[in-house]
């Protein structure tokens, strides 16, 4: 069996460092009922070096990749992240 949930979306909020969180704002590739997108919000677990990476290139609406897994926490379902891959930074071409 594998444990593995790949990600692409938005960050909807900036990092939190206290929970060492960030919420990526993933987009269906499917129309719902009303022809529109439906957009998750979806809480990702950060460790160590990739929280302070994170940080420091990401804001808000920046572009990212996740490669993870699931953990159930306190009985709530999570992503760990893996592997986190910076698409867009509003940090790119800052002096």
């Amino acid at each position: 069996m594998t444990n593995m949930v790949c990600l692409i979306g938005r960050l909807s909020t900036d990092i939190n460092e206290k929970d060492s969180t960030m919420t990526l704002a993933v987009q269906s590739n499917i129309k719902n009922e009303e022809g529109v997108y439906d957009t998750y919000f979806i809480d990702i677990l950060l460790y160590e070096n990739m929280l302070k990476n994170s940080m420091e290139y990401l804001k808000k609406g920046d572009l990212v990749g996740i490669k993870g897994r699931l953990k159930t926490e306190n009985d709530e379902l999570i992503v760990v992240a893996d592997k986190l891959s910076f698409l867009s930074s509003n940090k790119v071409g800052e002096e």
